[in-house]
Formats: C-alpha cells, sequence, structure tokens
C-alpha cells in the first residue's frame, strides 16, 4: 500500500507541474525536458543491467 500512495504521490505532483507550465504557455518546453529526463534515466538503468 505504501508503493501506491508513493506512485500516487508522484503523478500528482507531475500532473500539478504540467498544469502550471501549461498556464504559462512554457509546456512545450517542460514537456521536451521532462522525456529527456526519463529517457536518459531509462537508458542508464538498461546499462546497469
Amino acid at each position: 500500500m505504501k508503493e501506491k500512495r508513493h506512485t500516487l504521490h508522484a503523478y500528482l505532483g507531475l500532473m500539478v507541474q504540467a498544469r502550471d507550465y501549461l498556464e504559462a504557455s512554457d509546456y512545450r518546453a517542460w514537456h521536451r525536458g521532462w522525456v529527456d529526463r526519463y529517457e536518459a534515466g531509462m537508458a542508464s538503468r538498461r546499462v546497469a543491467r
């Protein structure tokens, strides 16, 4: 149950950030940066295995 709360908390935080950037008309730059960081993290996990 604790893991589910952590996941939900992370997801809600992500949605707050997305909304803030949408309201500031800067979503595209935030989105690209987020995806780049996510993909870099996924790549490092693949290398580590």
